[in-house]
């Protein structure tokens, strides 16, 4: 920058000077001076702007180099792995609440599994549900339990002791 500060104010002495040696000739040359010495001006006053588009340039191909090496297979794949993770994480829970409050078992009296079709990620699917009961929840009834939960969540379900 202190190199383009210091062409134009060397440029402006310089064009000072062909002007007063074109003082006293006629209008027609110090038309033509002048104008050439405008010119030579705007181009200097200018040429930055060259640096200027190629830096955004630049700028504009790391943007998007970086947006489209964010899309890699690795990345979606971790994604959709953490997608269902989350989700199988939330339906247990969910479905492990809902025999817990109707049969009022004991949190550590129930395991909860789910079996999930990820084939399509946009549309996971529940195939089946897995229940083991424990300790006091073990002596309740499997089949009632069995069917208030497929009624829940509309799929097999299998109900086991342990």
């Amino acid at each position: 920058m202190t190199g383009y500060l210091r062409s134009i104010v060397i440029l402006s002495i310089i064009s000072g000077i062909i002007k007063a040696f074109f003082t006293d000739t006629g209008s027609n040359t110090k038309k033509y001076v002048n104008f050439l010495i405008g010119l030579i001006m705007v181009a200097v006053i200018i040429s930055p702007l060259k640096d200027l588009r190629t830096k955004l340039n630049y700028a504009k191909d790391y943007i998007n180099d970086f947006t489209n090496g964010i899309f890699t297979n690795e990345v979606i794949d971790k994604s959709n792995y953490i997608i269902i993770k989350s989700s199988k994480e939330k339906i247990c829970e969910g479905i492990k609440e809902a025999v817990i409050s109707k049969y009022n078992f004991d949190t550590r009296d129930i395991y909860v599994d789910i079996v999930m079709n990820t084939t399509e990620i946009s549309a996971i699917k529940i195939t089946g549900v897995n229940i083991i009961l424990t300790n006091h929840a073990s002596w309740s009834n499997v089949d009632e339990v069995k069917k208030y939960t497929e009624n829940l969540v509309g799929v097999t379900v299998n109900v086991t002791r342990k």
